[in-house]
């Protein structure tokens, strides 16, 4: 008897904010393609358009079906997105949803400018909220939510407030959607909170790396590094797969350990 495989043979996914080759939302659509969904990668500035591009080809090079849609995750985009997904793979329903798009503006309250407050609330929160209300109607039962978070929504610091606070607010929709999509959709919704990964949005300042990244490393269980793209992959494709179905209302920590209970 052969082992029971983590599918998702005709499946398709949208991974938002997926267009850099060492990101996290690369690393998930990568784990996706590779067990069978056809994915759409997902980016907004045009410097990433060569990059997006590259996470698509990388797909189909190995046997996966991918696309590429520019758009941001407001009202129009979220839109855009959903029908160029349908046309694209020629499906009238979407299976996985991944809300990866995100933002990490990082100060005081009293410091941070306002547009980057504005930009924090309206692409951790909003982006997910419109991605939601636009896909649902195209989600048969069996669907899949997964939010990407963080492990900052759960270990408050001064610092960081407004992005965690964006986070926090997301973990909190995640378990108001998992009712309300649960029952009557079919539809199960969790988040995933990656702790610190090694991206190229990390810097590879030493200063940096002692006072933010060694604590980290230092605090993780697993193992004695940072997590990797793989890591992240890894999870969301467990939750995302038909052995997850009992799975709902969760803010998953994908951090090695980090926070715990």
């Amino acid at each position: 008897m052969s082992a029971e495989a983590l599918s998702l043979a005709g499946k398709v996914a949208i991974v938002t904010g997926s267009g850099r080759e060492n990101g996290i939302g690369a690393g998930i659509a990568f784990a996706l393609a590779r067990n069978g969904a056809a994915v759409t990668i997902n980016y907004v500035s045009e410097s990433s358009a060569k990059r997006a591009e590259g996470v698509a080809q990388k797909i189909r090079t190995e046997g996966g079906k991918a696309t590429v849609i520019r758009a941001s995750v407001n009202e129009e985009g979220a839109k855009i997105l959903i029908e160029g997904t349908l046309k694209a793979f020629g499906t009238d329903h979407i299976d996985i949803l991944v809300n990866n798009a995100g933002v990490g503006h990082i100060g005081p309250t009293l410091d941070l400018p306002l547009n980057q407050i504005r930009e924090t609330f309206a692409v951790n929160l909003y982006g997910p909220l419109f991605m939601v209300r636009a896909v649902v109607p195209h989600m048969p039962p069996g669907g899949r939510i997964i939010n990407i978070t963080s492990t900052a929504a759960r270990m408050p610091l001064a610092a960081y407030g407004v992005y965690e606070t964006s986070k926090a607010a997301l973990d909190y929709l995640t378990a108001i959607w998992a009712e309300e999509f649960g029952k009557s959709r079919g539809i199960t919704v969790n988040s995933v909170g990656p702790g610190l990964v090694e991206t190229d949005i990390v810097p590879s300042d030493p200063e940096f790396r002692k006072a933010a990244v060694e604590p980290i490393v230092r605090m993780t269980r697993a193992a004695d590094r940072p997590g990797t793209i793989e890591d992240i992959g890894d999870t969301v494709l467990l939750v995302s797969s038909e052995k997850g179905r009992w799975i709902a209302a969760q803010h998953i920590s994908a951090s090695g350990g980090v926070t715990a209970l």
